[in-house]
């Protein structure tokens, strides 16, 4: 879904297997994908919008999520 070369590398679900784990990959991605972050990094406004998107998605199901 993310754009090529945007660092960002597929979980595994042994990536995910505690509270602790998915915390740490969700504050990765959403330092991935803060659509700041990527206009600081020369996102082009496509890339952007992507990112906006996907960091909607990522702060709805960090909510749904949260222990």
């Amino acid at each position: 879904m993310l754009w090529e070369g945007s660092g960002w590398a597929p979980l595994g679900m042994g990536d995910l297997l505690d509270a602790g784990q998915v915390k740490r990959a969700y504050m990765k991605a959403n330092l991935l994908v803060h659509p700041d972050k990527v206009r600081q990094r020369a996102g082009g406004d496509e890339q952007v919008a992507i990112a906006d998107m996907v960091f909607d998605a990522l702060k709805d199901a960090w909510g749904a999520f949260k222990p």
